[in-house]
């Protein structure tokens, strides 16, 4: 009885998981400090222009969604 053994290149496996780990990665960072920054100044926001929070939420959703929108 014979056995065949196959080879798999070890490296190549490694590498695309840590470049999915890293966009991963970027991604929640990104998210993270796109959703920080119209929180941290809203106060200043609304209340320089009078703006209500409804029209401030086109604030958050832009600062939210427009990144995702030019990186796709």
């Amino acid at each position: 009885m014979t056995v065949a053994v196959s080879a798999k290149p070890v490296g190549s496996r490694s590498a695309g998981a840590a470049l999915l780990l890293t966009g991963m990665l970027l991604a929640a960072l990104t998210e993270a400090i796109a959703s920080t920054v119209p929180s941290l100044g809203r106060g200043d926001i609304i209340g320089d222009t009078y703006a209500t929070p409804d029209e401030f939420a086109w604030v958050d959703v832009g600062y939210t969604v427009l990144p995702g929108l030019m990186t796709s």
